[in-house]
């Protein structure tokens, strides 16, 4: 018997009817996320980024440190961007 004051049991905390109903009420918004974003977003600045890591051309304040990181990935993964991304 649990007295006042004391924590509640981890049978209560973690009772099996309310983490299934959680996961029921997550899983359309996941599921829709992932249809709206997938493969994902490659927005105007991560495409210019890739860019300058491609030709090694770094000429505007983007993080180094995440065009230095594409830049070594591309000898693994020879990343292509594609012209009409871009041509301006």
């Amino acid at each position: 018997m649990e007295r006042v004051g004391d924590p509640p049991s981890v049978a209560r905390v973690l009772n099996p009817i309310h983490l299934l109903t959680a996961l029921l009420a997550v899983t359309p918004l996941i599921v829709l996320l992932h249809i709206a974003f997938f493969p994902g977003v490659l927005t105007p600045d991560s495409v210019d980024q890739l860019y300058q890591a491609t030709v090694n051309s770094y000429d505007d304040p983007h993080p180094p440190l995440l065009a230095f990181i594409w830049r070594m990935l591309n000898h693994r993964v020879h990343f292509k961007v594609p012209d009409s991304l871009t041509n301006s």
